[in-house]
């Protein structure tokens, strides 16, 4: 017997699309959600970067963390960073080391070197060696970000 393949319309986007584009769901009538998968992920993430959404992303982020399991990821995570970037910790170690010696000027009080911005964080713009341990630039949180993705 042939296999019937089953659609349902997405509230957002009007398509017929296969079950398999939608997000299971016990609280709906078809045990499927409304929206298609792609609709749903557009909506949550145009939401997250509204003030509302933000903040219970950071809710729900402090309330994992802070579980048993939460414990366990964050510790993980930090391991596998450690291993698998010793020299760039150690990079900033120093760099942080000589800030609390009064040898660097906290970033804070700079200004950044790509935007007009306050800097917040340090670059290290020719790479984690020791001998570019101190050739640094200071820059503002969304350039370090937009310079990592980049990367």
């Amino acid at each position: 017997m042939a296999e019937q393949i089953i659609t349902r319309r997405c509230f957002r986007c009007k398509q017929n699309k296969p079950l398999s584009e939608f997000y299971k769901s016990k609280n709906r009538k078809y045990g499927r959600h409304y929206e298609c998968k792609s609709c749903m992920y557009k909506r949550l993430k145009k939401y997250r970067r509204t003030k509302s959404g933000k903040d219970i992303c950071n809710k729900v982020r402090r309330r994992y963390d802070t579980s048993e399991k939460g414990k366990v990821a964050v510790k993980r995570a930090n391991e596998i960073y450690r291993t698998h970037y010793p020299q760039r910790i150690k990079a900033n170690r120093e760099v942080n080391h000589k800030i609390r010696a009064g040898k660097l000027i906290k970033p804070t009080s700079l200004k950044c070197h790509y935007c007009p911005d306050k800097a917040h964080e340090y670059h290290h713009h020719l790479g984690y060696e020791p001998e570019h341990w101190f050739d640094i630039v200071p820059v503002c949180i969304p350039c370090h970000i937009k310079m990592r993705l980049t990367a």
